[in-house]
């Protein structure tokens, strides 16, 4: 079966054909390992299959391409929704699954603005023109009530959540924490020209240097997320005892910060990217790259996304004839993808994926390890 043009090869020089199979598998055992030893059947149209082949992905081992340990950097609670206060249905795209919410009082802005030096207040007014006063429905006697001191901030959420299989504790997540999933920046962003765009790293960067001022600290942590996303924390309310469904409830939204927030905190390690052809990684679920470290890494550093805990790829190669179907698990414990800043380019070039819990250490060790047993 012939490949969709631009899609690059795998490691047996096959061109994979444009249906690939995004699948999320349950339980705790590692999904390569789980495939391999026939533990899924999969009805491939009418074929059924129980045998699967492991393609390993390409990997770029270029220094110049590792990302740092990220730590997690938690929203204060002042800048997440109150205890019973909410937004009215009409006014948001969903539920917590959909969007996450942010607040952000407007004391915090206008101090922002008279700061002095740098360009906080432009872009004190740049948040600001973004942000919708908070409100709530219309009561039955048609009262209305408007918290003037109080904006709101909408971040779209990337697909499906999925579950946490890291130590909550030591990377800081909430106990009370089931599933996370990327929430993207907000989607004014996009439309800010490279000279903001600057304006806004300048900011973060110097108010979290800020150690003697709590308040513009935590404020930084806000405007990272406006800016730049990061991860969404949901638990699980079920709907009765009896039922599976549940509404998800956001029990925290944290930005990727480059040093701890707390002592003895464990960072998201990465090791050398995976090189994936475009139709594995869906262009739509990604944003712009605004940090412009990463984004001058190269071509394939124009947008990201997040990659999903115990996710796998499976496709069909010439082996469908006897039974046996491809697949790749690059990223066990989810990861970041990037891709280039075009759909078109990024059906050529395909993208990068960065597996959470690698580290160049580890996998040096293992290319070394594997050529010592081929000697």
């Amino acid at each position: 079966m012939s490949g969709f043009p631009g899609y690059l090869p795998d490691d047996d020089g096959n061109t994979a054909p444009s249906r690939v199979a995004l699948v999320i598998l349950p339980g705790t055992e590692d999904p390569a390992e789980l495939l391999k030893r026939g533990g899924i059947t999969m009805n491939w149209g009418r074929t059924q299959v129980r045998s699967f082949k492991e393609i390993r992905m390409p990997q770029e081992r270029d220094t110049n391409l590792l990302l740092p340990p990220f730590y997690l950097q938690f929203l204060q609670a002042r800048f997440l929704l109150r205890q019973g206060e909410g937004i009215p249905g009409d006014l948001r795209s969903g539920n917590d699954s959909e969007e996450v919410i942010m607040v952000c009082p407007t004391e915090d802005l206008t101090e922002l603005a008279n700061f002095e030096g740098g360009r906080f207040r432009e872009v004190a007014s740049f948040v600001e023109t973004m942000g919708e006063t908070m409100i709530s429905r219309v009561s039955s006697n048609n009262v209305v009530s408007a918290q003037p001191g109080k904006l709101y901030y909408c971040l779209k959420t990337a697909r499906p959540k999925a579950p946490i299989s890291l130590d909550k504790a030591s990377f800081g997540m909430p106990e009370e924490a089931e599933m996370y999933g990327f929430a993207q920046n907000h989607v004014g962003v996009s439309h800010m020209s490279p000279d903001e765009m600057q304006a806004f790293e300048d900011c973060i960067a110097e108010l979290a240097q800020l150690d003697q001022n709590q308040q513009m600290q935590q404020l930084s942590v806000f405007l990272k997320l406006f800016f730049e996303g990061g991860f969404a924390y949901h638990k699980k309310h079920y709907i009765s005892s009896t039922s599976s469904a549940y509404l998800p409830i956001n029990v925290g939204i944290a930005a990727l910060g480059t040093t701890p927030a707390f002592d003895g905190q464990s960072g998201i390690s990465t090791g050398y990217p995976y090189l994936l052809k475009g139709n594995m990684l869906r262009f739509t679920d990604s944003v712009p790259v605004t940090i412009g470290a990463i984004r001058d890494f190269s071509k394939r550093h124009q947008r990201y996304g997040l990659c999903f805990t115990r996710s796998v790829f499976i496709w069909e190669g010439d082996d469908i004839r006897e039974g046996v179907l491809n697949f790749s698990s690059v990223a066990p414990h989810g990861g970041f993808f990037y891709v280039p800043e075009t759909l078109e380019k990024h059906a050529k070039e395909g993208g990068l994926v960065y597996a959470f819990g690698e580290t160049r250490e580890t996998l040096e060790a293992a290319t070394e390890a594997s050529v010592r047993s081929n000697e």
